[in-house]
């Protein structure tokens, strides 16, 4: 006799909680699909699976945002927080606590859809020459890929499935478990990803056209940038280091013009907010060659130099309210606040030195380390006594009150947007991952030079820019910069002139400051007076600059990528490449001191299984 499972839309929806088995099959829909010699043989059946999965990851992207950024240092929970929210900031999850932020059901269930997909799409299919149904085969196995990636990123356990669960029988059965919780199982286990999605490397995205207002090109993930960032996770040599440097100049160099918009391998992109003539009177944002009057000018429109893969929402979905925050129906005060930004990640910014500069008619410069912080942030403007809107802002909770806010999910207004998406692989992050890289590949001057100056002909043949020692008698073939199409512009404006490194897209003209430098200045500053976690304590050998280097990466990446969901995995990523929890710890007890003590056991790091 035919089995029959149940299915929503024509992905089949199965929650993989495999000690509750009659759980898992019950999804709450009526509609059944015979399993038996099934196959998804048409274009359009491969369509319509990828675009269910699609909308089924959205659940995924609110976890992606909240448990990345709960468990850091950068967000803190509100008064009007509730326990799901309070326990996961606090690494106080339990299993079988029900909290419907921590389980890892929705994860399983985008896994099964992908697996059910994978193991009935005919991608020996051929039309007009083309395997049609391929792209489709390559994206499911991307998406299955990521969201393995999270749980491992999120979870103390992973059961590894690459078959569709359709029976309870199958979900009985014996599948491969990786144990978070130990050292190394992390690169282990991204190593097993790697070798099963490489194959499909060379497999270009699917193309849908558009989808609402959006190019369906984005919403999907290009398996050559998830292979490089897997890299990265999984490497624990120098040459490990190499092969994930690689990955990312190849990515980064190829990509299409006519998709970026911009050269890729200009790391700073066409994106900078800088003060204007009078030093914080004004301020404006350079975007190809436009202009906007605050940093959330270029979020406002996610442009496609900046967005790689996005997840798209309606504000209408109640997960991004908890993100950012919802206005009541009628209008009226207050409104929901339940996540706000952090004194100790607020204060990144705030005392994160800006420098300006100016080339004057008469030839002379006007230079100045200037107050009012990175401009990525939250920026004063004493001349209009009001705060430019960042990463985060200020709003009025009543009649009276104003607090900071995260506005990244606001689509810039915070009232009337329809669309709130959440990056998940972003330009100028890939630039600062592409940087870590190479630093631990043994190329330190190589990588911080991504953060200052931009990589080209003119900054490799400097050795005030990057160390000759690491360019003699050429660069490596993962940092070969030197054909003429990476040259920055040589026409006004002055921002393009200067240098394109991604310090500076916040923090002025990060080219022409002698504090932003490897440099004892930088670390007594870094280490010294701000007291960073991470920074070495001298710069005496080779080990003491890639530390350092590892360290303004670190920090960079908070700069750049504020609340966007990537900021535990951050800190994860780095405590483990230096084999050490205090690392982790100190950073997210800035936040809270009371967790210092308990993060420095590892397990207390990941959530559990429910």
């Amino acid at each position: 006799m035919k089995k029959t499972i149940k299915i929503t839309g024509l992905a089949i929806v199965l929650g993989v909680g495999i000690s509750a088995c009659t759980d898992m099959l019950d999804t709450g829909s009526d509609r059944y699909l015979m399993t038996e010699d099934n196959t998804l043989g048409s274009p359009n059946d491969a369509m319509y699976s990828v675009l269910g999965v699609l909308h089924q990851m959205r659940a995924l992207g609110e976890r992606y945002v909240l448990l990345g950024e709960l468990r850091g240092d950068l967000v803190e929970c509100t008064a009007n927080a509730e326990t799901d929210l309070l326990n996961i900031a606090n690494f106080d999850v339990k299993a079988g606590d029900g909290n419907a932020l921590a389980t890892t059901r929705p994860y399983y269930e985008v896994i099964n859809n992908c697996n059910y997909y994978l193991a009935r799409a005919d991608t020996n299919i051929v039309v007009q020459g083309n395997r049609v149904l391929l792209q489709e085969y390559a994206a499911m196995l991307t998406f299955r890929t990521w969201t393995y990636l999270q749980l491992a990123l999120n979870f103390k356990e992973v059961t590894y499935i690459t078959e569709p669960i359709l029976t309870v029988a199958d979900a009985g059965k014996e599948y491969p478990k990786y144990d978070m919780t130990k050292k190394g199982e992390i690169q282990k286990f991204a190593k097993r990803l790697i070798d099963d999605l490489q194959p499909y490397a060379s497999v270009p995205t699917p193309d849908y056209g558009t989808i609402g207002s959006k190019q369906s090109s984005v919403l999907f993930i290009p398996a050559p940038l998830l292979l490089a960032d897997l890299s990265l996770w999984a490497a624990e040599s120098q040459e490990e280091y190499k092969n994930a440097a690689m990955r990312y100049y190849t990515y980064l160099t190829t990509r299409s013009n006519n998709v970026l918009g911009v050269d890729p391998a200009i790391a700073g992109g066409n994106g900078f907010m800088v003060w204007g003539d009078d030093i914080r009177e004004s301020i404006s944002m350079v975007i190809r060659g436009g202009g906007s009057s605050s940093y959330m000018g270029m979020y406002d429109t996610w442009p496609a130099e900046e967005m790689l893969t996005q997840m798209v929402f309606s504000m209408d979905y109640d997960g991004l309210k908890l993100i950012s925050y919802s206005w009541p129906a009628d209008g009226n005060y207050p409104f929901e606040y339940k996540i706000a930004p952090s004194r100790s990640g607020m204060d990144l910014f705030e005392k994160e030195p800006y420098y300006f500069y100016k080339e004057n008619d008469d030839g002379s410069k006007t230079e100045a380390r200037v107050p009012g912080g990175d401009i990525r942030g939250a920026t004063y403007r004493p001349s209009m006594g009001m705060t430019m809107l960042g990463s985060y802002g200020t709003m009025q909770i009543s009649n009276t009150d104003a607090v900071p806010v995260i506005w990244k999910y606001s689509g810039g207004d915070g009232f009337n947007t329809t669309n709130a998406p959440i990056a998940l692989f972003r330009a100028q992050i890939t630039w600062l991952h592409y940087a870590e890289a190479l630093n631990h590949a043994g190329y330190p001057s190589l990588a911080f030079a991504v953060l200052k100056y931009g990589l080209n002909d003119v900054s490799l043949k400097d050795p005030d820019k990057v160390d000759p020692a690491e360019t003699t008698p050429a660069p490596p073939p993962f940092a070969d910069f030197r054909d003429t199409r990476f040259d920055y512009p040589t026409a006004v404006p002055l921002w393009a002139v200067v240098g394109n490194g991604i310090h500076k897209r916040g923090a002025g003209y990060a080219a022409q400051d002698p504090l932003y430098t490897i440099s004892q200045e930088a670390l007594d500053f870094n280490w010294g007076e701000q007291r960073y976690p991470g920074f070495p304590t001298q710069l005496a050998t080779r080990q003491d600059t890639t530390d350092f280097v590892d360290a303004m990466i670190f920090k960079e990446l908070t700069l750049e990528s504020a609340f966007e969901g990537n900021r535990f995995s951050d800190l994860l990523r780095f405590a483990d490449r230096r084999a050490d929890p205090t690392f982790l710890a100190k950073w997210v007890g800035r936040k809270n001191p009371a967790l210092e003590g308990k993060l420095q056991q590892r397990e207390n790091w990941f959530l559990p299984v429910q």
